[in-house]
């Protein structure tokens, strides 16, 4: 069964009392209009962050190791998706998120 979306999405999530520092990373996954979010684990100040991009910005040594770990995430959600995809098993958004744990 094939799905008709299949989106992914790195964002930062404040969290109540916010003042400054580092925000948690999330990572959304959306199938067929269904979200599953789950924190990455890493986290990182709002200014070094682009939100268009999903990724960190600038070129030093933290924000390209960050931005690896978020290519290899991807990548490894692009793996499941497309191996479900070509066992012809239905993907289910928490499907893929319970293969990235």
């Amino acid at each position: 069964m094939k799905t008709k979306n299949f989106n992914l999405l790195f964002y930062l999530k404040k969290v109540k009392g916010y003042e400054s520092g580092n925000l948690p990373i999330y990572l959304r996954i959306s199938v067929d209009g269904k979200r599953s979010e789950a924190t990455i684990g890493r986290g990182i100040e709002p200014e070094k962050w682009d939100e268009k991009r999903g990724k960190a910005r600038g070129n030093t040594e933290d924000a390209r190791s960050l931005n690896a770990h978020l290519d290899s995430i991807l990548a490894k959600l692009k793996r499941i998706h497309t191996h479900l995809l070509d066992s012809e098993e239905e993907i289910f958004v928490d499907t893929l998120r319970n293969e990235l744990d």
